[in-house]
């Protein structure tokens, strides 16, 4: 995990992400969620100082944890559809 500290004038944002790479579990999911919100701080913060570059790159990170979102979603699905159809299989 990375402690990101963000600071312009008198504002302070304080997020944390993570630096490593596997398999999605609770804590990816976690660190995704993270993600998100030190995006909205960034994108926050942007909006609040006029620095548009800032302000773009929290909306990126929010997207970016979207996406992630979005396939751990599929993965889920299909991991419990392999499940119900070993279930099936293993009834008969």
């Amino acid at each position: 995990m990375t402690l990101h500290i963000l600071t312009h004038h008198r504002t302070l944002v304080m997020y944390i992400t993570s630096t490593k790479e596997n398999s999605m579990g609770v804590g990816d999911k976690a660190d995704n969620q993270f993600e998100d919100l030190g995006g909205k701080a960034k994108e926050g913060v942007g909006k609040a100082t006029g620095d548009e570059s800032l302000e773009r790159e929290g909306q990126g990170d929010q997207l970016s944890a979207k996406a992630k979102k979005v396939g751990e979603s599929a993965k889920d699905f299909a991991k419990d559809a392999g499940d119900k159809a070993k279930d099936l299989f293993n009834k008969k």
